[in-house]
């Protein structure tokens, strides 16, 4: 809703077996919608050509669905006329 994703990272340091140090940091994503994703496109020169569900796990690609939560967007650069 918000456009941003907060991820929080938890960093253990260690030397063999011994804790040297432990930080946390929350990083803010900005995250796009397909229509949000075309505009920037189009405006850096692109054409958007197609958009795929990318999962981890399978490692393939699918078509995006509602649910879809990590998008991989094929662009070529716009030809010059």
């Amino acid at each position: 809703r918000t456009g941003r994703l907060p991820i929080e990272f938890r960093f253990f340091v260690f030397k063999g077996t011994r804790l040297l140090d432990r930080f946390d940091e929350v990083h803010t994503v900005r995250t796009y919608a397909i229509g949000e994703m075309r505009g920037l496109l189009r405006r850096a020169g692109f054409d958007f050509l197609q958009a795929y569900e990318v999962t981890p796990k399978e490692k393939r690609f699918r078509p995006i669905r509602k649910e879809t939560f990590r998008v991989m967007v094929v662009a070529r650069p716009r030809a010059q006329s």
